[in-house]
């Protein structure tokens, strides 16, 4: 698991971690310090329509950044993404 290192940046026991993942992990936690703010104007009904798509536009970029992030790993275990967007294992070799 990532640590966040001494000048804020992420690190990994023996080496960095790659700039897709730093990214994806910042834009996270841009996202989660919004969390609170948008929870209280929703239960208020304080939030105009305008800034709930915003907001739901932003979760929607973050998740295909996850997503395919999620893909670039599968790729690096060795798994292909499948039609439904499913890691499974590659074939064995053909001998």
């Amino acid at each position: 698991m990532p640590a966040l290192g001494e000048h804020g940046g992420f690190s990994e026991a023996g080496g960095g971690v790659n700039d897709q993942t730093a990214h994806l992990v910042s834009a996270l936690g841009a996202v989660n310090q919004r969390i609170p703010e948008v929870c209280r104007t929703l239960l208020g009904d304080q939030m105009t329509a305008a800034k709930q798509r915003e907001f739901a536009g932003l979760l929607i970029a973050l998740g295909n950044v996850l997503h395919n992030h999620a893909n670039d790993q599968a790729a690096k275990d060795d798994l292909l993404v499948d039609e439904g967007h499913h890691a499974v294992p590659l074939p064995p070799p053909e001998s």
